[in-house]
């Protein structure tokens, strides 16, 4: 995993990145509370998590802020999905955004369970997709609604 050995939390209390995140598709979700475009867009996040869940269990939103402060975060994500979150100020969050090449936010970028990044344009398909089924498909490389979950050994 990318994140290795970090402290991720969904609640309490944290766990390891590489234990929470094993065999996931994850959706890094680069957010902050001060924007209004990220706000309307965590509506539809919240959704589309939601229904990707009910249809494969092996997907999971990190959340990654640029809040100004802790506080902040918190308020934001008390009103989102039970979504992973990076520490507040997390010395990570700006390696993460160079790596995908995080230019603004919102942004979502899909990674495989292999470590492997599907898309950086995770916000855009998202919010243009015809079907959850059918864009969760494409991004596991589905030829059916039939997909079987990938899943990584430790």
């Amino acid at each position: 995993s990318v994140l290795g050995t970090l402290s991720i939390k969904r609640n309490h209390p944290p766990l390891l990145a590489r234990d929470a995140l094993v065999g996931k598709w994850v959706l890094f979700y680069f957010s902050a509370f001060w924007c209004p475009p990220c706000r309307r867009f965590s509506k539809i996040l919240k959704k589309f998590y939601e229904e990707a869940r009910s249809i494969r269990s092996h997907v999971e939103v990190v959340f990654v802020s640029s809040d100004r402060s802790e506080n902040e975060m918190k308020e934001y994500l008390s009103i989102q999905s039970d979504w992973l979150f990076l520490p507040f100020a997390s010395s990570i969050i700006p390696d993460l955004s160079r790596r995908f090449g995080v230019a603004g936010i919102p942004a979502v970028v899909v990674v495989s369970p292999t470590g492997e990044v599907i898309s950086t344009k995770g916000r855009h398909e998202i919010e243009t997709r015809s079907s959850t089924v059918k864009l969760l498909n494409e991004w596991m490389g589905c030829e059916s609604e039939e997909c079987s979950p990938i899943v990584t050994s430790l």
